[in-house]
């Protein structure tokens, strides 16, 4: 019988190594998916008014937040602003708009009525075609 040699063996060893790392990695947590949604992009750039970092990640107790909201509704008052709603689960308040350029109005507008930007999520909804009505 002859001894096997000892490319063989480190062979053996590296295919080991190479199979094991594979399933530790294939067993991994995936990650918590995120409630805020993506930002959308334009010419490969994301844009920065709905950036993950700068919407609500749920820092506020819900009484603070709460007391924001009635400032936050005067964004009704933006053409663009289709709703203003408080989710009491994130803590957050969820402003609704028509486009980007309505979100950019509406972070200002509620930057100027001093509601924290950290208290907001923006989250843009196209309004439906006219032609199939509301």
């Amino acid at each position: 019988m002859q001894p096997t040699p000892p490319i063989r063996s480190s062979m053996v060893r590296m295919c080991g190594l190479v199979v094991v790392s594979a399933v530790m990695v294939g067993c991994a947590v995936a990650p918590k998916p995120s409630t805020v949604p993506p930002a959308p992009s334009f010419f490969l750039w994301p844009d920065p008014t709905f950036l993950a970092e700068r919407q609500c990640q749920g820092q506020y107790s819900a009484d603070v937040v709460q007391s924001y909201l009635a400032t936050a509704a005067r964004t009704m008052e933006l053409p663009s602003t289709r709703a203003v709603v408080m989710d009491s689960v994130q803590r957050c308040i969820t402003v609704t708009v028509d486009d980007i350029h309505g979100a950019h109005i509406a972070e200002v507008f509620l930057r100027g009525l001093a509601v924290p930007r950290q208290t907001v999520v923006l989250k843009l909804e196209a309004p439906p075609p006219p032609w199939q009505g509301s």
